[in-house]
């Protein structure tokens, strides 16, 4: 089964639903989670597509709360995998058979993902999953790096945890695994996802010869309120519910009180990031968890 999260966001929904089925992938075997929309996007997608199944959320649950809610529709269904999509994210014809390909050889991998080139430049790389590095710092793997300066890749190599663009879950391992933390909301509950899955004894798989494509999304995120709340708040989340260290929790921090100084100095960022990020602080301090309470746009 496919599933792919829609938050009011129908053409890019639409660009996705097409590249599966110009794959060969049956759209009858797709699950839509509309999020709470405040357009017309579920009729719409309906519309367009009739042979997905629609589910309508009354409300936007967040990346976790979509996705759990159409996890759980594909597992009632019988799905064996669920691949999971970004409404923004497209594949390439053979990606699935790739990733299918090594989940039976692997039964240890809970989850599998593509290498994921950038849309806007697809000789570039968005991700190959993700590392944590020994003093914590989290960044996506060959990020930025063309196509032509990656190192030879095998059939498949092992990850800290699987940018949440493109996944393909395996159903049989849920059980265990659990379906994604919804007290994260958005952000870093695909880091926290893989980590839990190498503490029940999975591992996380990039498959490089399975290829999709997502837009590279720095550029608008860097003067995004809600997205600053979401990634300062969540990695002090994520730290905490994975036990590091105190002091690295103390470094990100203090990190996050560097850049609201640096900030201050900028008139451009003076105001909304540098709320969302205290914000951020405040209930990463005090443990508020799930969507923001804050009026950050």
């Amino acid at each position: 089964m496919a599933l792919i999260v829609n938050w009011n966001h129908p053409a890019d929904t639409s660009r996705c639903l097409e590249s599966l089925a110009a794959a060969g992938f049956d759209l009858a075997d797709t699950v839509v989670v509309d999020n709470g929309s405040d357009d017309d996007s579920a009729r719409e997608l309906a519309r367009r597509f009739p042979a997905i199944h629609v589910i309508e959320n009354s409300r936007n649950l967040g990346f976790t709360g979509g996705y759990n809610i159409g996890i759980r529709k594909a597992t009632s269904m019988g799905a064996d995998y669920v691949l999971m999509l970004n409404d923004d994210a497209t594949v390439r014809p053979g990606m699935l058979e790739a990733l299918l390909l090594q989940a039976e050889r692997r039964p240890d991998a809970a989850l599998l993902g593509p290498l994921v080139l950038m849309l806007e430049d697809p000789q570039r790389v968005f991700a190959a999953g993700g590392s944590i590095a020994k003093d914590y710092s989290v960044s996506q793997n060959d990020y930025g790096l063309r196509v032509s300066e990656l190192p030879v890749y095998p059939e498949c190599f092992e990850t800290d945890y699987l940018v949440g663009c493109v996944v393909l879950v395996r159903v049989a391992a849920l059980e265990r695994l659990g379906l994604l933390d919804e007290d994260f909301f958005a952000y870093y509950e695909d880091l926290e996802w893989g980590q839990r899955a190498y503490r029940e004894g999975y591992s996380c798989l990039v498959v490089p010869g399975a290829v999709a494509m997502h837009p590279d999304t720095g550029s608008r995120d860097r003067v995004s309120p809600l997205v600053h709340y979401y990634m300062n708040r969540n990695q002090l989340l994520a730290a905490r519910k994975l036990g590091w260290p105190t002091v690295v929790r103390m470094r990100m921090f203090a990190a996050s009180m560097r850049r609201i100084l640096a900030w201050s100095l900028k008139r451009e960022l003076r105001s909304k990031p540098r709320r969302a990020v205290l914000c951020a602080l405040c209930d990463g301090l005090t443990g508020r968890v799930g969507e923001s309470c804050w009026s950050l746009d």
